[in-house]
């Protein structure tokens, strides 16, 4: 009887210790799933902003570009703009970071871009993109942002981005020959 009864703790033990590890590795695994959406999708992507677009939203940080260059950087902040849910964090290593802190007025080492910054951003927009670019974007990137820019951004902010692409490109033909 005794030998029974220590059977029957130790089948019942061993179900227990199973259930809460089923209990653990769900809990893992809905965990890893599990993240804030930072960025709506808009409706047209390309697979390269997509990309971009899956990075911020597992881990709200702007540092993921700091392999990029400072244009390309500020084609993503203006990409992802007008798609902003929740704050994206750009530290001191990202090319924006100096550009950001002298326009937008902060004063910490880590700058929170939110959403409601979006119109002060459009006021100052020419700030961020009338400069000498260091690369030209491929005519894909450029089509793109003109696509962002004409459907949530203003007008003037297209004409500046159209101007300023036009002087890049100029400058980049001048300086082939």
């Amino acid at each position: 009887m005794i030998r029974k009864k220590h059977k029957v703790k130790k089948i019942y033990s061993k179900k227990f210790l199973l259930f809460i590890f089923i209990i653990i590795l769900f809990y893992i695994i809905h965990l890893r799933n599990k993240y804030e959406i930072i960025l709506d999708y808009p409706k047209f992507i390309l697979d390269e902003y997509k990309i971009i677009f899956n990075l911020l939203n597992k881990n709200n940080n702007f540092d993921l570009f700091n392999n990029k260059t400072k244009i390309e950087n500020i084609f993503i902040l203006i990409m992802i703009f007008p798609f902003l849910k929740k704050e994206i964090i750009i530290t001191k290593k990202n090319a924006i970071y100096e550009l950001c802190m002298k326009f937008i007025s902060f004063k910490k080492k880590r700058i929170k871009i939110k959403k409601n910054y979006f119109t002060k951003f459009s006021a100052i927009f020419k700030s961020f993109i009338f400069y000498k670019w260091e690369t030209l974007p491929n005519k894909n990137k450029t089509n793109y942002l003109r696509h962002i820019l004409y459907h949530y951004y203003n007008d003037e902010c297209l004409n500046i981005y159209e101007e300023s692409l036009n002087i890049n490109i100029k400058y980049y033909f001048d300086n082939e020959e």
